[in-house]
């Protein structure tokens, strides 16, 4: 039988194949193809049917690769059957790192150059290096309340605290009343720190403070300095003294100048004077008030009483006495020279006498008066005095 001719039984002939066809076994089924024919289930076709390839080695339509929903070789997919996705001719069904399935065609396609791994062309799982990922997409810089973590390529959230950041226990600046503190960010400031608005940081206090509310305004202090006006000094000002109880400068008592404690005065006010660590208004008997130095001083140790405001000499025996009061009463040797008065007094322990003067005896009283000069001799007492008026 000639090739292109097959033995049709019906009439004994041999009978010509499809046109298509080189051999065949009747007119319907094909055993090869011609040029331009690829055979497919006894048929002759020019197109093979999907998930088949024109095989040209023998024109056949041979099956693609089960993976393959399309194929031009046993080899070279050209597209996938469900669940394979078409990278570099071939049918996979994981894409490689640095793209994604794309289900619509199932390809795999490549992620933006920043993604490492990605879902789709704008969804990034992972970052490839000097890039940190956030909310699906790959960035080079984090934003603000995120930190670059380098464990894992990620832009991670700060420490609820902090406004941002260079790690989760590193903070950079602090949210809303919180104050930096040693990369922490915290609602109270440690002892010797301050709240620093300007900044929001927690600030030195002085060397001096132990608390303080700014580097100006101390509330308390360290040891050897003591709180006065908002200020820690080594030295309280005049008028108030060390409190070590509470590390104060405290006001001293109102009659004191300066002080060691609330009732121990060191100096006193005017109108006071200074006698054992207090201040008087009046001094006790014995001492008399001295406006130098404004104490109360001792009256000579002859002297019941004194008064520094009408102090005379005596000599007395041999003993000077500085302070002295003796009221001029009872009788008086009294001289009328008006130029230069003198009175001489007449005492049991005083023997008066007035030289080169002429003078009477008196029984009278005589208003006190201010002594413009006394002169001084032993048993004897002289006062000049102006104006001498007796009553």
């Amino acid at each position: 039988m000639s090739i292109g001719k097959f033995k049709n039984n019906l009439n004994r002939t041999c009978t010509l194949c499809d046109n298509s066809c080189t051999q065949c076994t009747s007119l319907s089924i094909c055993q090869s193809c011609n040029q331009g024919f690829y055979l497919n289930n006894s048929i002759c076709v020019q197109e093979c049917p999907v998930g088949k390839f024109k095989n040209n080695s023998d024109r056949t339509c041979t099956s693609c690769d089960s993976s393959c929903f399309s194929c031009t070789s046993l080899s070279l997919c050209q597209s996938c059957n469900q669940g394979f996705y078409l990278e570099n001719v071939s049918c996979i069904q994981e894409c490689p790192i640095g793209k994604f399935k794309n289900n619509p065609d199932r390809t795999c396609i490549q992620c933006d150059t920043s993604c490492s791994s990605c879902t789709s062309t704008t969804l990034c799982q992972s970052c490839n290096q000097g890039f940190y990922l956030d909310n699906s997409i790959c960035i080079q810089e984090c934003p603000i309340g995120k930190f670059k973590n380098d464990l894992n390529r990620t832009c991670t959230s700060c420490d609820s605290s902090c406004s941002s950041c260079t790690g989760l226990s590193i903070c950079q600046s602090c949210n809303k009343l919180f104050y930096l503190d040693n990369s922490f960010c915290v609602k109270q400031c440690p002892i010797g720190k301050f709240k620093n608005d300007s900044d929001k940081t927690c600030t030195l206090c002085d060397v001096s403070c132990s608390s303080c509310t700014s580097t100006t305004l101390c509330q308390s202090c360290n040891l050897n300095f003591f709180l006065d006006n908002s200020l820690c000094v080594s030295e309280c000002p005049i008028g108030k003294f060390k409190n070590d109880s509470n590390r104060t400068c405290t006001s001293c008592d109102s009659k004191c100048e300066n002080c060691t404690s609330l009732t121990l005065c060191q100096s006193c006010n005017l109108g006071f004077f200074f006698d054992n660590q207090s201040c008087l208004i009046d001094c006790q008997q014995g001492k008399y008030k001295n406006a130098s130095n404004r104490q109360c001083s001792f009256c000579d140790n002859k002297c019941k009483s004194c008064d520094n405001e009408n102090v005379f000499k005596i000599t007395y025996k041999g003993v000077e006495c500085t302070q002295f009061i003796q009221k001029i009463k009872g009788k008086i040797i009294y001289d009328q020279n008006p130029l230069s008065p003198i009175i001489t007094i007449n005492s049991p322990t005083l023997i008066s006498n007035v030289m080169n003067y002429l003078f009477k005896l008196v029984n009278y009283k005589i208003q006190e008066k201010e002594f413009l000069k006394v002169q001084i001799g032993y048993q004897q007492l002289h006062l000049k005095v102006n104006n001498l008026q007796i009553n």
